[in-house]
């Protein structure tokens, strides 16, 4: 049998064309609803194969319409390897889409609230930085602007507090909305899997395409994991210091301290993937294992070594 080159990921199906059947393509992060065939051309090899059809699945616990559309298509480099190539919507309405190419950079094609976002935030760290905002701000202008904030704030707590004044900054009243937020989302199994489902598509402007998972929060199954397959803002920076102080650790207290929900992020420096776990309390940012990572080699400011990373908090593990 034909076989179709794997992508990572969970959702499998079996395609059938005709006599031959072709066994597993595989999806990351989507449970597969159907496959459709886009062209009707002879399959000579794998790549042939994986270019006939559309794969059309469904996020996890989403709206039955809700559906995350993946378009697959495999290439033979010059040693007969395949590479597979796959377009993969997001964001609201699956209105923005990322275009993934083996190793290559992902390319980006936000819509229109996710450039608004990326604006207004740029707009914002750059009142932080002490810098003109830039116009038309592009992502680019959004990582470059937060390297600026992080050479302007010299300590990892200062850069943290940045941050999160930009996410402060969206709320017209804080003590009014944080009461608000807390009186409409206590910590509880609903309100960790409603943050969690709104976070899916609201979030994607920054960090790309996300799914939701399930996993145990202190002894209750609950489906409130926001998945990142490939987090944009770490692997645009390349830095173990940005997305710690100015992602993780600020967004973690911006939940947690701020509306009195849990969430804990756990970022993945080998594949740019990361968990977001509303429910889940974070430990204090000097013990958790991100602050042992090192420079990325892809960072700008990085000091190549086996230590941790020089912008992050210093690890009370060490000390001891």
């Amino acid at each position: 049998p034909l076989c179709l080159p794997s992508l990572r990921g969970e959702g499998r199906a079996l395609l059938r064309r005709g006599p031959q059947l072709v066994p597993m393509l595989s999806v990351p992060s989507v449970q597969l609803l159907q496959v459709r065939r886009q062209a009707p051309p002879p399959v000579r090899d794998a790549a042939d194969a994986a270019s006939a059809y559309t794969v059309v699945g469904r996020r996890p616990g989403l709206h039955p319409r809700s559906r995350l559309k993946v378009r697959c298509s495999g290439e033979a480099d010059s040693a007969g390897s395949q590479s597979v190539k796959r377009t993969v919507k997001y964001s609201i309405f699956d209105t923005a889409e990322v275009t993934y190419d083996g190793d290559k950079k992902p390319v980006y094609r936000d819509n229109a609230f996710d450039k608004f976002m990326i604006g207004f935030f740029a707009n914002r760290m750059a009142a932080a930085a002490g810098v003109p905002p830039p116009k038309h701000a592009t992502y680019k202008d959004l990582v470059d602007i937060s390297f600026q904030v992080m050479r302007r704030q010299k300590t990892p707590e200062a850069q943290k507090n940045a941050s999160l004044g930009v996410m402060l900054g969206l709320m017209p009243d804080r003590e009014k909305s944080a009461r608000m937020f807390k009186t409409l989302f206590p910590p509880t199994k609903w309100s960790c899997e409603v943050n969690a489902w709104i976070t899916v598509p609201f979030f994607g402007w920054l960090v790309g395409p996300c799914s939701l998972g399930e996993t145990d929060v202190n002894g209750v199954q609950q489906k409130s994991v926001v998945k990142i397959e490939r987090c944009r803002y770490l692997e645009e920076s390349g830095c173990t210091g940005m997305c710690v102080n100015m992602c993780k650790s600020s967004t973690q207290e911006f939940f947690t301290d701020t509306f009195g929900l849990p969430l804990t992020m756990n970022p993945n420096y080998e594949d740019y993937s990361c968990e977001m776990i509303f429910g889940l309390a974070p430990p204090p940012i000097e013990e958790d294992d991100a602050v042992l990572q090192p420079c990325l080699k892809t960072c700008a400011t990085a000091k190549l070594s086996d230590s941790p990373c020089h912008q992050v908090p210093k690890s009370t593990r060490l000390a001891a």
